[in-house]
């Protein structure tokens, strides 16, 4: 059924977009591409204080917050039976992928509650979140999949907790997506399995 001329409102919506990274040259390409009121923040998310940190400069910035993509991550490949759990690596790996998520979460929701407004949160997941998709078996993905399933489950507590809260709560749980993470290994996209079914990250 076509919605007459008349009963449609129209809005324009201008959305100011800070992009945070450790990646300075990403972030100034990334803010070219996207335009008009845009700008950049560093940030180190393997700094345990950054997290937090990074909320307060936003709001510095702009005031108010009403959506933040979190979906920092890194990896690395190791057999469970031979790896050397690093602690300086196996840290960086946890306070990245999985304690950024919920010190972002938690330093948004003390800011939204001394204002009053709601605000969204988007974590990106993996399909490795949940269980070990046959495309990836010999990856060995295991400390890499072990963060983004504590993440995924530690969401579900988070949202259950918002339930009355101010702050809206989502996973997202996407396949291989060609970014520099997996480039890294698979500098020929055209030999990928074809079970990867690989997403561009357009």
């Amino acid at each position: 059924m076509e919605i007459p001329k008349k009963c449609v409102a129209k809005y324009h919506y201008r959305a100011h977009v800070i992009c945070a990274d450790i990646n300075e040259d990403g972030l100034s390409q990334t803010v070219k591409q996207i335009g008009g009121n845009s700008q950049t923040l560093l940030c180190n998310l393997s700094d345990p204080v950054s997290a937090a940190k990074l909320i307060d400069d936003v709001y510095d910035i702009a005031g108010r917050l009403d959506l933040i993509c979190s979906n920092a991550a890194i990896g690395f490949a190791s057999e469970l039976a031979t790896t050397d759990f690093d602690h300086k690596r196996m840290n960086r790996l946890f306070e990245i992928n999985f304690f950024a998520g919920l010190k972002l979460a938690k330093a948004y929701v003390q800011r939204l509650e001394i204002s009053g407004q709601r605000g969204r949160l988007m974590v990106t997941g993996s399909e490795n979140s949940l269980s070990v998709p046959s495309a990836v078996r010999g990856s060995r993905l295991a400390a890499y999949s072990a963060t983004k399933h504590a993440l995924l489950v530690a969401m579900e507590w988070f949202r259950i907790e918002q339930e009355e809260g101010p702050l809206e709560l989502h996973v997202l749980m996407p396949g291989a997506v060609y970014t520099p993470l997996i480039a890294a290994n698979l500098a020929d996209l055209a030999a990928a399995p074809p079970e990867l079914e690989i997403i561009m990250p357009e």
